[in-house]
């Protein structure tokens, strides 16, 4: 297999935002938190991050920042990700310059391409020379990287991982027949991390952790050390707070429940909305619940 970049929990991380700017006082308080409650990596400027309305100024900011306040305490790991691939190799390339440990580059979306493009894709911004996660998240991209492809893709000489967010069962299932054993493979979404972990996945890329890293951490460490069929815990706390995070497009959920648990920067940015009152008291009522 080749270099893992980390394996556990990743953290897709939120970006605070207060009065419309980014809050770098509330970054540098999440990072702690994640870094205390035992995650493996941090990813900035994922979709979770609302990279898509993060400029560019803002975004060469958040890299070096990144970079400087982690200090190497964990892998960072950039949202490189784009449907212009020369764009894609120009973000990946200047997270190599401020020395990230690594790029996260999801599949091309709007203008999505061909299985033959996507190869071509990635191995254009191989050429930026920095270790590379692709992302297959068909529901948002509306292209779905075929195992086959992502066997292929996994050849390509800096790609070392990938998150699969595809959730139907029988393309994870292929996915892992073909691809385990030449690079890392983790899960895109929190309500299937046990069934990666079943199939030897090497951790996962998390939205919850966000808010609950250290259940998300533990339920990883108890699964691939104590895992035994008959008698793994049902972590109920994690699967209901997965379903709550997704009743409306990510982050906007996320960030409705940082806002009730008095975090700050939990700003979103046009065309992203606050969540319905209805939600609002859905995830007040869940958070108490889970005595969170």
């Amino acid at each position: 297999m080749k270099k893992i970049l980390f394996k556990g929990v990743g953290t897709a991380l939120y970006t605070p935002i207060t009065d419309g700017k980014i809050d770098f006082k509330a970054y540098e308080l999440l990072i702690d938190e994640q870094i205390s409650a035992g995650v493996s990596a941090l990813i900035f400027l994922g979709t979770t991050g609302e990279s898509a309305t993060i400029d560019d100024d803002e975004r060469k900011e958040i890299v070096k920042f990144a970079v400087d306040y982690v200090s190497k305490r964990v892998p960072v790991i950039i949202g490189c990700g784009s449907n212009s691939t020369a764009k894609a190799r120009k973000f990946t390339e200047q997270a190599k310059e401020y020395n990230a440990d690594g790029a996260l580059c999801v599949t091309p979306y709007y203008n999505k391409c061909t299985q033959y493009g996507l190869i071509k894709h990635y191995e254009e911004i191989n050429k930026s020379s920095i270790p590379i996660i692709i992302y297959n998240v068909p529901s948002r991209t509306g292209l779905n990287a075929l195992p086959e492809t992502e066997n292929d893709i996994a050849d390509i000489e800096y790609v070392c991982g990938i998150k699969e967010a595809n959730s139907d069962k029988r393309h994870i299932k292929k996915l892992f027949n073909l691809v385990n054993g030449k690079v890392a493979i983790y899960s895109g979404n929190d309500s299937l991390n046990t069934f990666f972990y079943a199939r030897k996945g090497i951790g996962t890329i998390s939205v919850a952790s966000n808010i609950i890293p250290d259940k998300i951490v533990e339920q990883f460490n108890d699964f691939t050390t104590f895992y035994d069929r008959h008698n793994f815990k049902n972590y109920k706390t994690i699967n209901e707070l997965t379903d709550a995070l997704f009743v409306e497009v990510n982050p906007i959920p996320l960030k409705a429940m940082l806002e009730i648990l008095g975090k700050d920067g939990t700003e979103l940015r046009l065309p992203l909305t606050r969540a319905t009152d209805d939600h609002y008291e859905y995830f007040i009522k869940l958070l108490h619940k889970l005595e969170l």
